[in-house]
């Protein structure tokens, strides 16, 4: 699963499950550009890449901006000349409450983030590996696109969206050597703090959510790559339109509470 040579991109690469994709990337042998609205995060995390060896471009970016996408590929192109590899990551998991309590611009700027950040991203990155007719797109999905709670319409809605996009574009681009993937991912970071924060008013999710943070316990970042620098090497060359977890412990703990008659 040697990456060598290979340039990816991954957005929501400040903190949390994204810095461990570039981090993995990069330990595989990528050189990476890291995209986040926060310039301090992106700074440090391509900070690290680069005492690992490899070559790494901090970028500071909205996702859900067609402008701000196009600049993040005009100047990898301009770096590195090339796009091997894009993992859509950058996400957010607000508002939390029931569909018809919630302030309709946060909901759709969640679907804008998530939804909206994967295709922009997506459609940017593909001519570029339509020319060279190869390519790995891995999008970040979410259990809760295939399973639903109260309390997160429009997280369950963008995260089954990227599951549903991920499947379509796989088919679009399949005659063109692209490989198109997405992973559901669960970890203890600074999103599933916010999720835990809500507690019983979010849901069997963020109630469990906080109950697994507060016992210590959860999946670390890190569990999650294997997956991803899986799809992104040529092990994977035959994988395409599939949803993938990483890991399942978010979605044994809803099964559970709803077997024991939580709702």
């Amino acid at each position: 699963m040697e990456l060598d040579k290979k340039v990816a991109v991954v957005t929501g690469g400040g903190r949390g499950v994204g810095r461990a994709f570039a981090i993995a990337l990069a330990e595989h042998g990528a050189d990476v550009v890291l995209v986040s609205r926060t310039v301090s995060e992106v700074e440090a995390v391509a900070n690290e890449i680069i005492s690992l060896g490899r070559k790494a471009l901090p970028l500071v970016a909205d996702v859900s901006c067609k402008e701000n996408v196009d600049r993040i590929f005009e100047n990898t192109l301009q770096e590195f000349g090339t796009v091997d590899i894009l993992v859509n990551n950058a996400g957010i998991a607000t508002p939390i409450g029931l569909a018809w309590k919630v302030d309709p611009k946060e909901w759709l700027r969640e679907i804008q983030i998530n939804l909206g950040g994967c295709f922009l991203c997506t459609r940017a990155v593909l001519p570029v590996m339509i020319a060279k007719r190869s390519g790995k797109i891995i999008n970040v999905g979410s259990s809760l696109g295939v399973s639903t709670t109260t309390h997160f319409s429009g997280y369950c809605a963008s995260k089954a969206g990227v599951i549903h996009f991920t499947r379509a574009v796989a088919q679009e681009v399949c005659d063109y050597g692209i490989n198109v993937n997405c992973v559901g991912v669960n970890a203890v970071t600074r999103m599933s703090q916010v999720v835990s924060e809500a507690g019983d008013r979010g849901g069997i999710h963020s109630a469990n959510a906080k109950r697994l943070l507060e016992a210590g316990g959860g999946p670390c970042p890190e569990e999650n790559t294997a997956l991803v620098v899986f799809l992104a090497s040529p092990a994977s060359d035959h994988i395409t339109g599939e949803y993938i977890e990483c890991n399942r412990i978010t979605q044994f703990m809803i099964d559970a509470a709803r077997r024991n008659g939580h709702r």
